[in-house]
């Protein structure tokens, strides 16, 4: 098994081949144990060669425990000098490298939906529209927070009348951590910007059209497996709630709910 493919550091991110987990870059495995597993690496300050001891997130998820017992043998190993011995370099650190961890990653996913809007007495045979979106996430200690840009993608159509939505989102996502699984749930929920257009032919090559925009709340429940590291599966369900816009004079729902689909790459 290579770096690429070790579950321990699937989100670890690599340079030129190598998992870089700072301060140093890991260029094999030399064992395995239930706790966790030892790497030989490279110390980028010290320039000097080291092994580098990884405990499981998994332990440290179920019991914090381990973490104590981790820095123990850190502190009692730093306390024994002999030439048969590793001398321990550094005390241990906090990085774990599942999505519920402490690594920063940013990851630029696609994404396409059939929403069900509620108000269909008024959008007509917009109350199923397909959708399209792209999302920007950054990671950082354990939550996701981002925006992403979304739109039908086709207007509307019934009658002499056609409408569109656009939307943007901005909120926090939290991963859960299933041990080594390549499966990982979530939760998300934020605000969201809604822009509504609607137009009606009234003869004679003329349109009236009418225009809102509202601000609403949304949330999404979901899961995504990761691929060889970087790749991201995933199938979600997202719920937006209060975003009431005034068309032609009358107060209309964009709230809807939507099944989705997605892609994504983490840079």
């Amino acid at each position: 098994m290579t770096l690429h493919d070790d579950p321990l550091l699937k989100n670890v991110p690599a340079v030129k081949g190598y998992k870089v987990l700072r301060p140093a870059v890991l260029y094999a495995k030399i064992g395995q144990g239930g706790m966790g597993a030892v790497y030989r690496g490279r110390h980028l300050n010290l320039e000097v060669d080291v092994a580098v001891k990884l405990l499981k997130a998994s332990l440290v998820d179920e019991d914090q425990r381990f973490v104590a017992r981790f820095q123990r043998e850190a502190k009692l190993a730093a306390g024994i000098h002999h030439e048969n011995l590793i001398h321990v370099t550094c005390p241990p650190w906090s990085y774990q490298v599942t999505p519920g961890g402490d690594v920063d990653v940013t990851t630029v996913s696609v994404s396409y939906g059939q929403r069900k809007l509620s108000d269909d007495d008024f959008w007509g045979n917009v109350d199923e529209a397909n959708t399209v979106g792209i999302e920007i996430d950054h990671r950082a200690r354990g939550y996701w927070v981002g925006f992403e840009l979304g739109t039908q993608l086709s207007d509307g159509e019934e009658d002499d009348a056609k409408s569109d939505i656009d939307e943007v989102y901005a909120g926090v996502r939290k991963t859960f951590d299933l041990g080594e699984s390549i499966i990982h749930p979530y939760v998300s929920i934020g605000a969201a910007y809604v822009q509504a257009q609607a137009a009606v032919d009234i003869g004679s090559n003329v349109d009236v059209a009418s225009d809102d925009e509202s601000v609403g709340v949304y949330g999404r429940v979901g899961v995504f497996a990761t691929i060889a590291g970087h790749l991201n599966l995933g199938v979600e369900y997202r719920a937006l709630f209060g975003t009431d816009v005034d068309l032609f004079g009358v107060s209309t729902d964009v709230d809807y709910g939507q099944f989705g689909v997605s892609i994504g790459y983490s840079l």
